[in-house]
Order: C-alpha cells, then sequence, then structure tokens
C-alpha cells in the first residue's frame, strides 16, 4: 500500500522532455539553433503529471530580443510545448528557465531581471536567424 501511495506521488510530478538539446546543466551553452524568418521549432515539452497543482518548475523560455525570435506555447492535453518562431534576420540569446518566474515570452528577458541579477544556473544557446528559411 505504501508503494502506490509512493508511486502516486511521484508521477504527480510530470516532467521535460527536451526536444533539441539534452537535459540542460546549470549554465550550460547549449548548441546553437538556426531558423530561417517564418520557421517554427519546438525546444522543450513539458508535461504534468495527473496529481499536479500547477505549481513548482514549469519549463519554459526566454530570449534577450523577442523581436529576433518569438517563443509561444502551445498549451494542451496536460502539456506545453516551447515554440520558437523566427521572425527577423539576426541573432539573439536564448534562455530555459521557470516559466512561472518569466510568464510573459513577449517580453525580454532583460524585463525581468539584469544580468548581474540573473541566476547563474539559467542555460541558454543562441538564435540564429536567416531571411531565408534553411
Amino acid at each position: 500500500m505504501l508503494a502506490l501511495a509512493a508511486a502516486a506521488l511521484v508521477a504527480g510530478c510530470g516532467g521535460p522532455q527536451f526536444l533539441v538539446h539534452g537535459y540542460p546543466p546549470r549554465g550550460a551553452e547549449m548548441p546553437e539553433v538556426m531558423l530561417g524568418v517564418g520557421e517554427r521549432q519546438a525546444i522543450v515539452r513539458h508535461r504534468l503529471g495527473p496529481t499536479s497543482i500547477g505549481g513548482g518548475y514549469h519549463w519554459g523560455l526566454i530570449a534577450d530580443d523577442p523581436t529576433v525570435a518569438a517563443i509561444g506555447y502551445a498549451d494542451e492535453g496536460g502539456r506545453s510545448t516551447a515554440v520558437l518562431t523566427g521572425l527577423a534576420p539576426g541573432a539573439t540569446r536564448v534562455y530555459y528557465v521557470n516559466r512561472h518566474a518569466y510568464p510573459d515570452p513577449t517580453r525580454a528577458r532583460g524585463a525581468y531581471v539584469t544580468d548581474e541579477e540573473a541566476p547563474p544556473h539559467h542555460a541558454g544557446f543562441r538564435v540564429t536567424v536567416t531571411a531565408a528559411p534553411r
């Protein structure tokens, strides 16, 4: 009976599925993502467990310059997928973050925190957007 209760508790946690990079170690520089203007790339999917109440760490993304690459979320059926879309030629940095702490992906990371204040554990990667789709 105790084992069944423990299994139900763990199942409630859900968790992430990293679609481009492996699990991002604390403060790691992950490989670059290349997009064309208008091209979309799913980056991370967060699944809520059946008993989750929605708190804790909810994987998401935030960009230094959201005018180069937009971040959007497809929320459906207990899961949320963070998707990057190339908007304009250029480059920006994108960080893996807790979506609860950075709830509006249309705002730049600097609107929430300066580089000096940012947690050192945010793994990030460069996103380069080219004028034509790849």
